[in-house]
């Protein structure tokens, strides 16, 4: 993979959670403004975020699984472990699989070849 793919896919991986964070930012200006009632623009904006946000974390979680089991840096009794940090840490654990699977092997090449952190 190339590096501007991975940079792409970082991004993505990074998106649920800086749409959380948005999210909460939403929220607690529709509570601080007082525009609880009835929906505002901002989230009409934001629910079909949030609606594509779910997809692409089911999407990056079926992706990551099967990078997880593909691939050759994982010892192979890492794998079953990797894969279930994944499917229930969700988009906190999958930039952490970013950053050590996939943009490692970019920047330290092959020598960062051996296992990785676990």
């Amino acid at each position: 993979m190339s590096k501007v793919w991975k940079l792409l896919l970082g991004a993505v991986t990074v998106w649920p959670v800086a749409h959380l964070l948005l999210f909460v930012v939403a929220a607690f200006h529709s509570i601080i403004t007082g525009q609880t009632k009835e929906p505002t623009r901002l989230w009409e904006i934001i629910i079909p975020l949030h609606l594509l946000t779910i997809l692409i974390i089911v999407v990056l979680m079926a992706f990551y699984v099967v990078n997880v089991i593909r691939n050759d840096r994982i010892k192979s009794d890492m794998k079953a472990v990797w894969a279930i940090v994944i499917v229930i840490g969700g988009p906190i654990a999958l930039p952490i699989y970013w950053y050590f699977f996939i943009w490692k092997d970019t920047v330290s090449g092959s020598a960062s070849r051996e296992a990785g952190p676990l």
